[in-house]
């Protein structure tokens, strides 16, 4: 269809869904969304869901009959849920096609891994799917260890596009007297920040030229990450 009645499933709060959300608006689907999580500034048709229940699976679990109500209501040409245990679940449990799920990474390479159950959960949904969504080759192929079809997967990363990637010589970052690398992500475990700690102070050890790094955020693992560029004695190259 050239118009289509899209409906999300997704936290709401994350800039992500905004985006996805923003995308299709702009190209004239008609939007809307369905959230456990409160609602914010999204230009969209919206539903917000409350629950009693401030966290785990029981929450999804228990909201699935008044979404199957909205669902019924709205009457979606596709239904695109995001992230697998929660509100791919939920997908899964509407039994309506087609039906998108977006993994976000964690929901399969952490989530999935946890128990049994965890993932017998995920390979519910993921057989329900008419397509789920992948931003990245390694992700990939721990979706299809779940007894995903490739067909059904579509591997498309986020990041810069191939176009910033071939910047004119007159910008490139050699010519530029300080070379300042930038870090945003949450400071837990999970994104791994030790690792650039560590690549910090071996691209150190392999240039003359000055570089500057700056690594923003909070989380559990601030204080470790700190010690550990004193140890590696990178402290006053890091922000």
């Amino acid at each position: 269809k050239d118009c289509m009645k899209i409906l999300f499933l997704a936290d709401a709060r994350s800039i992500h869904i905004q985006r996805w959300i923003d995308f299709f608006s702009k190209r004239r689907h008609q939007v809307s969304l369905i959230s456990l999580e409160p609602v914010g500034n999204i230009n969209c048709e919206k539903f917000f869901i409350p629950s009693k229940i401030k966290s785990g699976f029981l929450k999804y679990f228990l909201a699935v009959p008044r979404i199957k109500q909205i669902v019924k209501k709205i009457n979606p040409d596709l239904i695109s849920a995001h992230f697998v245990p929660n509100y791919g679940w939920i997908g899964a449990r509407l039994n309506r096609k087609p039906l998108v799920v977006t993994s976000w990474g964690s929901d399969i390479l952490i989530s999935a891994k946890k128990s049994f159950l965890h993932k017998k959960r995920a390979e519910f949904v993921l057989r329900k799917v008419d397509l789920i969504t992948s931003d990245s080759n390694y992700l990939t192929s721990e979706i299809a260890k779940l007894k995903v079809p490739e067909n059904k997967i579509l591997t498309y990363p986020m990041g810069v596009s191939a176009e910033f990637l071939c910047t004119p010589k007159k910008l490139v970052a050699e010519n530029k007297e300080v070379f300042r690398v930038i870090s945003i992500r949450q400071l837990e475990p999970l994104y791994n920040l030790s690792l650039l700690t560590r690549a910090i102070s071996h691209c150190l050890k392999r240039t003359n030229k000055q570089i500057e790094f700056l690594i923003g955020g909070e989380g559990s693992e601030k204080e470790f990450l700190i010690g550990e560029a004193e140890k590696l004695e990178i402290a006053d190259k890091i922000t």
